[in-house]
């Protein structure tokens, strides 16, 4: 099962505009009912208004961050020898930034492993 939330339709506690993101979606993995994927993308403007991404001043000034997408996948993966389960949550990171006038892609990889 997939779900959408769409930034004109989706209400945050005290209906506060910044906390809007432009897209959100959360299934179960096809292939693999133990892996959630977590979806989202968002931007500074949505629909002529505030979006997802609050920048501060001095940042704004220097690279000015204008949107953002990530995917996360948290798995439960069967340990080496098959004792047991651990979690792990596994990302990828594009956040556009601008400098002078030119966007450049952020890119971060990473895995998280719970202990």
């Amino acid at each position: 099962m997939s779900n959408h939330f769409s930034a004109d339709n989706f209400k945050f506690p005290g209906d506060d505009r910044r906390l809007d993101l432009t897209d959100v979606f959360a299934f179960t993995a096809p292939h693999d009912p133990d892996t959630t994927v977590l979806i989202i993308d968002t931007t500074t403007q949505v629909g002529g208004s505030a979006g997802g991404i609050e920048n501060i001043p001095f940042v704004v000034q220097n690279a000015n961050a204008t949107s953002m997408s990530a995917i996360f996948w948290i798995e439960k993966v069967q340990r080496e020898h098959g004792d047991g389960h651990f979690l792990q949550l596994q990302y990828t990171q594009k956040v556009i930034l601008n400098f002078l006038g030119i966007d450049w892609p952020h890119i971060q990889v990473a895995t998280l492993v719970k202990h």
